[in-house]
């Protein structure tokens, strides 16, 4: 029985066969890397499929049936495509989702309400979209705890296909046990309106927050001093205003960018946890600020 089909990084094109959905046994297709083009036929994939990649082909329209009744998936990755239309609300039946990759589409409308159903969400990325509206209030996302699960019972071993995940400023790919540390939610490069929630802050274990180069106003929620384990944190190209507030405790901050916005107040002895940045960008009104010691950081006060 053939449990994983996998012909990416290579030269295939034309459209995705429809045979693929009668591989009934098919844990793991990948198809990423190619050339790949037009529309997902409807239910191309095995309903009881868990990892699909079909990321940086040329695939485009909207998502539709695709992966309608896929309960048992746990990643998809539909990066660096063509796709369009609405985030589908069926998305919100995949009960086991663990990594969510739409980013680099031209995904359009606000982002459903019911991928809040998704209770086992560990990396979610949504960049460089058009979407649109609130950020979700209600977004959770917890540790992968199930290797098992996320091996996939395939039969190459315990190693998955590599998904890349932005942090840091920085693209990589991650695999394996390492991506099971994963946690992270990037919304960046949209047109995402309104407040952050302050509901975000209920999200401790995350590593990496982007929500820069999006609409987003009002001020940066006090509850972010709660994200004690995060390492990259970016608040950029907004129209956030009031004071940055005190963030003491983040000591893994390595990453922290809130250039281009709306700030202002003091940058005061609050910000000495800035010693464990290895990159920094505050903008902030230029008669209001007071240094302190940033030692060899790299800062830059940026004026709109």
């Amino acid at each position: 029985m053939l449990k994983m089909l996998d012909v990416s990084y290579n030269r295939l094109f034309g459209s995705i066969p429809g045979w693929i959905g009668n591989i009934t046994s098919l844990n793991i297709l990948d198809l990423s890397e190619n050339s790949f083009f037009g529309n997902l036929p409807s239910s191309f994939v095995p309903q009881w499929i868990s990892q699909v990649y079909l990321s940086r082909n040329r695939l485009q329209g909207p998502l539709t049936n695709a992966f309608y009744g896929c309960s048992e998936l746990i990643i998809l990755d539909l990066s660096h495509n063509d796709f369009t239309k609405r985030i589908p609300e069926w998305i919100g039946n995949f009960s086991k989702l663990s990594y969510l990759l739409l980013a680099h589409n031209n995904l359009e409308g606000e982002i459903p309400i019911q991928l809040c159903n998704l209770i086992q969400l560990s990396l979610v990325d949504l960049s460089n979209n058009n979407l649109s509206g609130p950020v979700p209030p209600c977004i959770s996302l917890r540790r992968y705890s199930d290797p098992v699960r996320v091996y996939m019972r395939t039969p190459i071993g315990s190693m998955t296909q590599p998904v890349e995940v932005t942090t840091k400023n920085a693209s990589r790919y991650f695999q394996g046990r390492i991506l099971r540390l994963m946690l992270g939610l990037d919304l960046s490069c949209n047109n995402l309106t309104g407040e952050i929630p302050v509901e975000i802050g209920n999200l401790d274990k995350i590593l990496m927050l982007n929500l820069s180069h999006n609409k987003l106003t009002g001020l940066i929620p006090q509850s972010f001093s709660n994200l004690k384990q995060i390492e990259s944190l970016d608040l950029s190209y907004n129209n956030l205003n009031g004071k940055i507030p005190q963030l003491t405790q983040l000591y893994f901050l390595a990453v922290f960018s809130v250039a281009h916005n709306n700030l202002s107040g003091r940058l005061a002895g609050h910000l000495r946890w800035l010693h464990n940045l290895r990159h920094s960008r505050i903008v902030a009104m230029r008669e209001t600020l007071s240094f302190v010691d940033l030692h060899c950081l790299e800062v830059a006060f940026l004026h709109q």
